[in-house]
């Protein structure tokens, strides 16, 4: 499967093209993409979100920031490559980048 994203190393707007697979959900874990959360806000995208902010909920950056870079240091105390999008304010939940999923046909037939 190709991923496409613009990253740091790439220089400014700079595309990045990397071929990523997946034999098995098993598989050992080599690369993640990640995102910082620079810009960390809840988005009231579904009732649960919207729920515990009418509830009080908040975030703190730092906080998230500090957990961020104990994640990164555990991904590379494993050996596991971290690759970085850059956060933008205009996207507050970027952080959540490793929920991303993606399949393709062409993946299924490596």
């Amino acid at each position: 499967m190709k991923l496409d994203w613009h990253g740091e190393d790439g220089g400014a707007g700079a595309t990045i093209i990397r071929d990523f697979f997946v034999e098995g959900e098993s598989d050992r874990l080599t690369d993640v993409l990640l995102c910082a959360p620079s810009h960390l806000e809840p988005v009231p995208c579904c009732s649960v979100t919207r729920e515990s902010l009418r509830k009080g909920l908040a975030v703190s950056v730092d906080k998230a920031e500090r957990q961020h870079r104990a994640l990164r240091g555990a991904l590379a105390d494993h050996q596991v490559r971290c690759h970085l999008l850059p956060a933008h304010a205009d996207l507050p939940d970027l952080c959540f980048t490793r929920d991303t999923g993606v399949a393709t046909p062409g993946a299924l037939s490596r």
